[in-house]
């Protein structure tokens, strides 16, 4: 699972503290964090590996655009991904996704790839808004302003997917009775005169 987190700095609210490079997240420990500013200088914390270069310019931008936010956290989870696909706001089917009705989430539609430019970092800041909680990036995966949001919104997400894994089916079983009908109406009855009554039950 790839991915970055970033947490501002409560005594330099102008740093934020980010995952470095390569460090898997069920791996990585406070000190592992690097502590960086917003022209990327890193004037802090572990120095033996680089900030990951596309988080940062994502981190930076929505932290700056939004002096509100004090974590943030980006990943491709399998769930996330797999809506992200569908570039649309997550349904309001149960009770825990209502927090994310409204301005609270949003659909960053332009998906440019791995982030490598400032103008890109900026353009997912404001897609985001000034009220955003959550953001689905097409194709891509979650940001979201908190990191316990982020797991909040896995659940949100492995219940949609279950949700329409289950439509779906219901799709299909629906399909199989279609089947069975132009079996009934077309083959058994007109051409071969059976008595559905009795043999199509």
């Amino acid at each position: 699972m790839s991915g970055h987190i970033s947490v501002r700095d409560p005594e330099h609210p102008h740093t934020f503290w980010t995952n470095p490079l390569g460090k898997h997240f069920g791996l990585l420990k406070a000190e592992d964090m690097v502590l960086v500013d917003y022209s990327g200088a890193v004037i802090g914390g572990n120095q033996s590996r680089p900030a990951n270069a596309a988080g940062f310019l994502i981190h930076s931008a929505i932290h700056k655009a939004r002096p509100d936010v004090n974590a943030a956290c980006h990943c491709h989870g399998v769930a996330g991904k797999a809506w992200s696909a569908f570039a649309k706001p997550l349904e309001m089917i149960n009770q825990d996704v209502c927090y994310l009705y409204g301005e609270a989430q949003a659909v960053y539609e332009d998906f440019g790839g791995v982030v490598f430019t400032e103008e890109e970092g900026v353009r997912l800041a404001a897609a985001l808004g000034p009220k955003g909680k959550g953001m689905v990036l097409r194709n891509h995966g979650l940001l979201v302003r908190h990191v316990l949001f982020f797991l909040f919104c896995l659940n949100i997400l492995s219940t949609l997917a279950l949700f329409f894994f289950l439509v779906l089916s219901q799709i299909e079983k629906k399909k199989k009775k279609g089947i069975l009908t132009w079996r009934v109406v077309f083959q058994l009855t007109l051409y071969n005169g059976v008595d559905c009554r009795r043999n199509c039950r």
